[in-house]
């Protein structure tokens, strides 16, 4: 008799494990990229608020554990991107339902960037980073000694002391410091 009732209770046990599904899925922009840390929300059919909120993982992937088999919606949200759905996600019992890649497109911009320059043009043709600095706007720099090898640092791409400079991962000795055309720094410290 206590054999029955341990058999029947283990079996009891595992139906009622059998009765959730799960669901897996992915989230890409529009050129298959993954989206990391997207927000996923699931909602029953047509329901108001989210029963279970989740976020993508660092490869765009989620999954929602634990779904009663019934239909649901599905919403995908992520800054920079405009809000994605999915409705009648069917779940059946004990079962993983893997949806199709989400694909989030970009949010239409909302703010318009006016840049004007006032001492010289903006170069929009090249990519190139190239600036000479004048005796003029070296007077007029905030820094108490007009030193402009201080501001080296404060340029893109651009680590480390005034020493040991290196420039868009370029070796310190690779440096080249000119005045008026004329190599000034020493050749043999660098």
């Amino acid at each position: 008799m206590i054999r029955i009732l341990v058999g029947f209770g283990l079996v009891t046990c595992l139906a009622f494990g059998q009765g959730t599904g799960r669901m897996t899925g992915s989230v890409v922009d529009t050129s298959g990229g993954a989206v990391p840390k997207a927000k996923v929300s699931v909602t029953l059919h047509e329901g108001k608020s989210a029963l279970i909120e989740t976020q993508t993982g660092s490869e765009g992937l989620f999954t929602v554990d634990s779904l009663r088999p019934v239909y649901y919606d599905v919403t995908v949200e992520a800054t920079g991107f405009a809000t994605a759905k999915l409705d009648n996600v069917k779940i059946d019992p004990s079962r993983s339902t893997d949806l199709p890649p989400i694909r989030l497109q970009v949010a239409a911009a909302s703010a318009a960037v006016d840049v004007t320059a006032a001492l010289e043009t903006v170069q929009s043709a090249s990519t190139e980073v190239s600036v000479t600095i004048t005796a003029d706007q070296i007077h007029r720099l905030p820094v108490g000694d007009r030193n402009p090898l201080a501001f080296i640092a404060t340029q893109a791409g651009v680590a480390g002391a005034q020493a040991e400079t290196a420039i868009n991962g370029q070796r310190s000795s690779f440096t080249n410091v000119t005045l008026d055309g004329i190599n000034i720094q020493d050749n043999y410290i660098r």
